[in-house]
């Protein structure tokens, strides 16, 4: 009732336009929305971040896949238009050399994420996944002749999480399993 008595004091009028779903505008919307309940939004602490770009000598410029609230580098890659994205999906985005690049992907993008990276001359990127050996993307990445010869260092280690959403996931709990630290060379 209070807004709608401040539309009036300011003269406000509202006009309600249908548009499809199909459209851009809405589309954008829509993914932003879901957001806040998507599950894929857990983060690695920071301090164990921090231990671990130490350990292996490794300072990320560019964050792959990130939102503007929990991005790690100043340059980020996001998976809908922000403000200070580099730009939108990591998969669609021409990689370029002598560029630090930081990937952290959801488990289910591990798969199209490390083909994206193996396509591509010159990369340098610190890829973390988790350390689960009956997943099929876990299997793939051992037996791909391509992606062990690009493995320049690795790290296993036990991180804490947190979801920068807050939805609840299998990282929002303390999970016993141990991630993976790649650092790759193309």
């Amino acid at each position: 009732m209070d807004i709608k008595c401040m539309e009036r004091k300011l003269d406000i009028r509202l006009v309600p336009v249908w548009t499809p779903s199909s459209h851009a505008r809405i589309v954008a919307a829509d993914l932003g929305s879901k957001l806040n309940t998507n599950t894929d939004e857990w983060c690695i602490d920071r301090s164990d971040l921090a231990k671990v770009f130490r350990k292996l000598d490794y300072h990320p410029e560019v964050d792959c896949m990130a939102t503007r609230s929990n991005a790690i580098c100043p340059k980020f890659f996001s998976k809908i238009p922000q403000i200070g994205t580099e730009g939108v999906s990591f998969l669609a985005q021409e990689l370029q050399e002598n560029t630090m690049y930081y990937c952290c992907p959801p488990v289910k993008m591990i798969g199209r994420v490390t083909c994206h990276l193996l396509d591509k001359d010159n990369v340098n990127c610190l890829l973390i996944v988790p350390v689960w050996h009956s997943a099929a993307y876990w299997v793939a990445l051992q037996e791909s002749a391509r992606f062990q010869e690009t493995i320049v260092q690795k790290l296993c280690f036990k991180p804490k999480f947190f979801m920068s959403n807050g939805a609840p996931s299998l990282f929002g709990r303390s999970p016993k399993f141990l991630m993976a630290a790649f650092v790759i060379r193309t």
